[in-house]
């Protein structure tokens, strides 16, 4: 297997995803209307989207020694995916997450970490032959932030581009955004870390202040924001008919991701990333649903 160019840490899991004809209030009831399976996790779904737009990628994470982590691993093989960085831990269970999807494609996920919580440190210290070739690391919210903290800063003295993706956003994020290169927000997250509620422009370049040279604010149907030192622009979302949105911003980051080191710039990265991110939209599913180069570009 090649060595990576790109390496991904955050969550692994099992996903169990429910159709429901709307989400339920608290206290309410309802009943499913149909169920899937699928292998998911932020971690797995953005490395996945970095393969399948053509950019070889490892995985930094954790699963467990169970049928769940073994289907897990047998998966990201199947896919070209390396898996030298991520463990087995025998007495932990992989991650799972539940998911709501209702017939708005609005959806719900509660997640059980499990073994990946139990990621540490000591994995990075391990990638020492890894770095040769490598490009970009990306981090989000389902990496624990010592170690996302630990692989920036490694990354940093190697001239290594760091992508981060707060989602889920972690209690801590002053160090982490001062060692990151390129920030992948949505709005909510975006205000958050800006700690002001603002446009996706002002809340890009505020961004910017604070220590990433590119910030992308994802807008869902409205498209996105790439903010710049030097410049600010709207990109325009694809108008398709959703069904599930549950990967579409992995999908999003992960051709993103490959787009920029292909030689893209943000702008022509992102209108790529968007049309990943649509196709991705019309499929139940998160790795189910993450779409090949092939049917995103065509013949381009």
């Amino acid at each position: 297997m090649p060595m990576p160019r790109v390496l991904v840490a955050g969550g692994v899991n099992m996903d169990t995803t429910y159709r429901v004809a709307s989400l339920p209030m608290p206290g309410a009831t309802v009943n499913t209307v149909g169920k899937s399976q699928a292998i998911g996790g932020k971690g797995l779904n953005q490395a996945l989207a970095v393969r399948r737009a053509g950019t070889d990628v490892g995985i930094v994470g954790s699963v467990g020694e169970d049928s769940e982590g073994r289907r897990i691993r047998e998966f990201l093989n199947a896919e070209g995916i390396s898996c030298d960085s991520l463990a087995s831990l025998p007495g932990s269970d992989t991650g799972k997450a539940i998911i709501l999807v209702d017939d708005e494609a609005e959806n719900l996920i509660i997640v059980d970490l499990g073994a990946n919580l139990e990621t540490d440190v000591g994995i990075v210290a391990r990638l020492e032959d890894t770095w040769d070739g490598m490009r970009a690391v990306v981090a989000n919210g389902e990496t624990p932030i010592d170690v996302a903290t630990v692989l920036f800063e490694e990354a940093r003295k190697r001239s290594v581009t760091t992508v981060w993706n707060p989602s889920p956003m972690p209690e801590e994020v002053v160090t982490l955004l001062g060692l990151t290169d390129t920030l992948i927000v949505n709005q909510t997250e975006a205000a958050h870390l800006a700690c002001c509620d603002a446009t996706p422009v002002e809340l890009g370049q505020t961004l910017i202040r604070m220590g990433p040279a590119e910030v992308v604010v994802t807008l869902g149907n409205d498209g996105s924001q790439i903010c710049t030192r030097h410049a600010s622009i709207k990109i325009p979302a694809v108008e398709v008919d959703a069904v599930d949105p549950t990967a579409a911003g992995d999908t999003f980051l992960g051709y993103y991701v490959s787009s920029r080191l292909e030689g893209l710039d943000p702008s022509e990265a992102a209108h790529t990333a968007s049309k990943a991110a649509a196709q991705c939209v019309q499929c139940m599913g998160a790795s189910d649903a993450i779409p090949t180069r092939d049917s995103v570009c065509g013949n381009e």
